[in-house]
């Protein structure tokens, strides 16, 4: 109060272990650190209304301003001695901070100071753990986690004195790092590759060859089989060859799944948190119960009958997907889990899962991204390890909490361990490579597409498509080409009566199967019903509800009993022949085309409907009448 602050020396140990970089420091979490303890302690009385500066060692010391203490006090420092400290770092010193009166009524400002200059490329921070240190090796990891927190230090102009501002006294430690130590450490983690799954059998007749990429480096490595146990159920086997998180999901719940990782003891409540994992990685709750959630290296197998495909058209997809977010999540719970065994894998991903319901996760495509949503699982970690297993805990019941809850404890403690150096890493520049090139791979390159054979039943499938979502979002499986093209003349599509699909001009734009979107000026407009692509256009003027329209719907696209698969016709000159047919579906042939002339197109008289199918050439050239062929699928577009 008005005085000038006090020093108190403090002769302390400082603790300094030299830490690997990169690679080696991805390693070292797997390493057990040797042992640790305490060493000395002093003692220094504080008052209550003064300054004062509590030297701990030559390079060490702590401001404790006037009112920083509830009433005079004592103070106990004791070291740290021992490889004590988060995995990887460089520890600089440490120790145990007791005041009797309890926990600082103001912030405490401690100041680290070295005769040479932090490297540009390095940083400090002060680690403030409330549990004592026990996730950082000076007690039992399978004790319940408490909070921890990360304060990056602020350098001096000459980058030879560091400080940073707590406000609650308990294990205390400074540390150095490597700023790019993350990005290389992630980078490694996110680059790991897989061994490729093994499917016994052939696949089973009714499915025709798959069509899937898989070598080392694809993202998912895929086989295609038949279930051992039952040669006409198909099998597909998917692993995740990334480092992150990936979300594998089917067209329809399959006739049964397995994931592995998932031990017997936790089954009944491990599945209904990945559910709600996949959730919120954006995973339309739709579809939630046909998405997994992969870990790296772990698989999924599905198994499917032909009757659990059966109105699916063809092809049927299994996609999969790596968002930023997903990488984060499997990119945290994977570091964790290096230090855990195989059995401890599921506790990291329900601990970061827990976690996930908390964080932001992120929508974009950046490095920066992915990290800052590694870094909020982290902050959870650390910072709110209560609150993560009380959610856990009410998610599996008490019976299964008596079960699990050590191996929960202990997956915690070790994330703290982790991850405190991406939280005091969080503001550096990341490039994670790997991770973009990732995240552009063309959707060619996550799915997985089975051909159902054409079935031989009497009745025609009729299969209904929609490109969007009703808030006007494209559907989950079709992706988007932005164009610059400009339409005009929209009027009701042929496809549709429906006022939000319309065919707009010229043809050549292939704007005649379009969803108008809420602002009534963009459209997404289909190529063909088995490629879901879409095409978004804009019409220079809002685009008004066509008037009612007289005719019948046509399909988009018909999938024939000759194997041919017939788009509907959009306008432009096409080949002709001497008598008066005219082609109207497109077949993928410069030669053979549906027909159609002044009778319906589809004979619709029967169960199994049938086209008129046959050849198109010179305006003025004779071709044999064209043939009944049954339509084995018929694909309309409607709205959601």
């Amino acid at each position: 109060m008005g005085r000038s602050a006090r020093w108190v020396g403090v002769v302390v140990a400082a603790v300094v272990v030299l830490a690997a970089i990169g690679v080696g420091a991805y390693l070292l979490w797997r390493s057990p650190s040797p042992a640790a303890g305490l060493s000395d302690e002093r003692v220094v009385d504080v008052p209550a209304d003064e300054a004062v500066d509590v030297r701990v060692d030559d390079q060490w010391s702590v401001h404790i301003p006037a009112g920083g203490v509830r009433e005079a006090s004592t103070l106990r420092i004791r070291t740290v001695s021992g490889d004590v400290g988060p995995a990887g770092s460089r520890k600089l010193a440490g120790a145990l901070f007791t005041l009797s009166s309890g926990q600082p009524t103001a912030p405490w400002t401690f100041t680290w100071r070295q005769e040479q200059p932090v490297p540009d490329d390095q940083l400090l921070y002060l680690l403030d753990d409330s549990g004592d240190g026990a996730a950082y090796g000076l007690g039992d990891t399978t004790a319940e986690p408490l909070p921890a927190t990360v304060a990056t230090a602020e350098l001096s102009a000459d980058r030879r004195t560091a400080t940073a501002t707590v406000e609650h006294l308990s294990f205390l430690q400074w540390l150095a790092d490597a700023v790019d130590w993350a990005d290389n450490a992630l980078g490694k983690v996110f680059g790991q590759r897989s061994d490729p799954p093994q499917c016994e059998g052939e696949r089973p007749g009714w499915m025709d060859e798959p069509t899937y990429f898989d070598d080392r480096n694809s993202p998912m490595r895929t086989c295609v089989g038949a279930d051992p146990a039952h040669a006409d159920t198909a099998v597909v086997k998917v692993v995740n060859n990334r480092g992150g998180a990936l979300l594998v999901t089917a067209p329809v719940v399959p006739t049964w799944a397995w994931q592995s990782g998932i031990p017997a003891d936790v089954q009944s409540w491990v599945p209904d948190l990945l559910t709600t994992i996949s959730e919120h990685l954006g995973v339309p709750a739709a579809q939630s119960q046909r998405t997994w959630v992969l870990p790296p290296g772990h698989a999924a197998h599905l198994g499917f009958t032909k009757e659990s495909l059966q109105d699916q058209g063809t092809p049927v997809e299994i996609t999969g997907l790596y968002t930023t977010s997903s990488i984060a999540f499997g990119l945290a719970a994977g570091a964790a889990a290096e230090l855990l065994d195989d059995t401890g894998t599921w506790a990291s991903f329900a601990l970061m899962g827990a976690c996930l319901e908390g964080t932001a996760t992120k929508a974009g495509t950046s490095a920066g991204d992915v990290v800052d949503v590694v870094v909020g699982l982290g902050r959870c970690v650390l910072e709110q390890p209560e609150t993560v297993l009380r959610t856990l805990r009410a998610t599996m019941g008490q019976a299964a909490w008596e079960k699990v809850s050590r191996q929960l404890y202990r997956a915690a403690n070790v994330g703290k361990l982790v991850l405190t150096r991406y939280l005091a890493l969080a503001q550096a520049t990341y490039t994670l490579g790997d991770v973009l090139g990732t995240l552009s791979l063309p959707r060619s390159a996550f799915t997985i597409s089975l051909f159902p054979k054409p079935s031989t039943g009497k009745k025609t499938v009729v299969v209904n498509l929609s490109g969007t979502t009703k808030s006007g979002t494209p559907a989950p499986g079709w992706t988007v080409t932005d164009t610059d093209e400009v339409v005009e003349g929209c009027t009701s599509s042929p496809t549709s009566h429906s006022p939000g699909l319309v065919a707009c001009s010229p043809s050549a734009a292939g704007a005649d199967v379009c969803w108008v979107t809420p602002d009534r000026v963009t459209l997404l407009c289909g190529g063909n019903p088995w490629t879901k692509d879409l095409r978004r256009l804009r019409s220079d003027t809002p685009i008004t509800t066509p008037p009612g329209a007289d005719y019948t719907p046509a399909p988009w696209g018909l999938e024939l009993a000759n194997g041919q698969k017939c788009r509907l016709r959009n306008g432009g000159s096409w080949p002709g022949r001497a008598d008066d047919w005219a082609g109207a579906y497109h077949c993928g042939s410069d030669t053979h085309f549906v027909l159609a002339r002044d009778q319906p197109l589809l004979d619709t008289s029967s169960p199994l409907w049938t086209v008129k199918y046959g050849e198109l050439g010179e305006p003025d050239q004779d071709f044999p009448p064209p043939e009944d062929v049954a339509v084995l699928r018929a694909y309309y577009a409607t709205t959601p």
